[in-house]
């Protein structure tokens, strides 16, 4: 035997694999009373006043087969697996008129595009299908939400309220953040998430918009 592998190891010999970097799964954060923390997005914060999880308003509001909603669920390997679901919605929130005013979800393109996209590029398919719906839409921009850059415009149907989108990417995945405005709404809900800090420096592992 050992004749054998001495042998072999002077002919041609296939070259071992690349090691391929494993992309951590998805996970929803977590809360603690009014403090939320997310070690998959490496964010933190605290409720402002005026503001309460509305997990149950917006999944009544937005019925989804593909969506798979943050109460208190695991993302488990079945469901990361389920090529039917695709969104992951992690925050829902709601202010003081008891409005839905604030939805942070993750979308897995692979599963609902067959591609893993950048987030320039969700960005622009996004701003195509709310065009198609009869949205006004602004130029898009750039934000930062917990020190990440964020790609960042408005959809409006009237004057009243504007749909506000923020895009960005962690690992494979596409983040969006959308915060529904009206005058005088309390608390000031771009105030809220510029107020969301780091949980931990480059814990989140955020890529460039175009990774």
């Amino acid at each position: 035997m050992l004749l054998t592998v001495c042998i072999s190891g002077c002919l041609p010999t296939n070259p071992p694999e690349p090691d391929v970097p494993q992309v951590d799964p998805v996970a929803f954060g977590t809360w603690q009373g009014n403090v939320f923390t997310s070690e998959f997005m490496g964010l933190t914060f605290t409720l402002p006043s005026g503001l309460r999880r509305a997990e149950a308003e917006f999944i009544a509001q937005n019925p989804s087969d593909v969506a798979v909603y943050n109460m208190d669920t695991v993302l488990t390997e079945e469901i990361l697996a389920d090529s039917g679901k695709s969104e992951y919605y992690d925050i829902m929130l709601a202010d003081k008129e008891n409005a839905v005013c604030l939805a942070m979800y993750i979308v897995d393109t692979n599963k609902s595009l067959n591609a893993k996209l950048s987030a320039s590029n969700y960005a622009l398919n996004l701003r195509t299908a709310l065009t198609g719906r009869g949205y006004s839409l602004s130029d898009s921009s750039h934000a930062a939400i917990a020190e990440e850059d964020y790609i960042s415009f408005t959809a409006s149907l009237n004057d009243y309220v504007s749909l506000n989108y923020y895009i960005g990417k962690n690992r494979d995945y596409i983040v969006v953040w959308m915060t529904s405005t009206y005058q005088g709404q309390q608390p000031d809900i771009g105030e809220f998430l510029a107020s969301i800090t780091k949980l931990v420096p480059d814990v989140a592992g955020t890529q460039g918009q175009d990774d």
